[in-house]
C-alpha cells in the first residue's frame, strides 16, 4: 500500500474517529428525544469507535485492517434526508454531492466541503427530500479496491536455496 494512502486512511479512521466521538460527548448531558436519543448517540458513538478500531487494525497489518477500513468508508458513502429518516456520517474529510427537493418541489444540486466529523441521524424531524454521496469515501474506497497485493520481495540467494535439492 502506498504511504500516502495509507496515511488519509488511518487519518480518516482514527483521526476523524476519535473527533466524532469527542464532538458526542456534550450531548451525554443534554440529548433530546429521551432514552431513544440515548440509543442513537451511543449507535453513533459505536460507528466513531468501529473508525478507530478499523484504524488501528490497518496500522498493526494492512492485510488484516483494509476489509475494516473499507467498511467504515461504505458506512460514510450515504447522505439521506427525508421527512421520516435521514442519515449521515463523516470522519475526517468529506466532500458531499447531493440532490435535494426544497419548497415547492425545486430540486437542488449541492456540494459541500466538511472538515471536521459529523453523525446525523433523524426520526420524523421533517427534515427536506435529499439524496448524496460522499465524494471523499467513495475515491478512497475507490483507491483501496484497486490496490493490488504487494507480492513478499525474496532475495536471489533465498530464492537459490529454496530450489536446491535439500534446501
Amino acid at each position: 500500500m502506498k504511504r500516502w494512502l495509507k496515511f488519509a486512511l488511518l487519518l480518516n479512521a482514527i483521526g476523524g474517529g476519535f473527533a466524532g466521538f469527542v464532538a458526542l460527548l456534550p450531548l451525554w448531558v443534554n440529548t433530546p428525544g429521551g432514552p431513544l436519543g440515548y440509543l442513537l448517540l451511543l449507535g453513533m458513538g459505536g460507528l466513531f469507535v468501529l473508525g478507530i478500531y478499523s484504524g488501528w487494525r490497518l496500522s498493526q497489518d494492512e492485510r488484516d485492517g483494509v476489509p475494516w477500513v473499507k467498511s467504515y468508508l461504505f458506512l460514510q458513502l450515504p447522505y439521506v434526508s427525508s421527512p421520516l429518516v435521514g442519515y449521515e456520517l463523516f470522519s475526517a474529510f468529506a466532500f458531499r454531492f447531493s440532490f435535494g427537493i426544497v419548497d415547492g418541489g425545486v430540486v437542488t444540486m449541492t456540494t459541500s466541503p466538511f472538515l471536521g466529523s459529523v453523525a446525523w441521524v433523524s426520526f420524523s424531524q421533517g427534515a427536506p427530500y435529499g439524496l448524496g454521496v460522499n465524494l471523499v469515501a467513495l475515491i478512497l474506497i475507490i483507491l483501496v479496491s484497486r490496490m493490488r497485493e504487494e507480492a513478499p520481495v525474496v532475495s536471489a540467494m533465498a530464492q537459490n536455496a529454496r530450489d536446491c535439492p535439500g534446501g
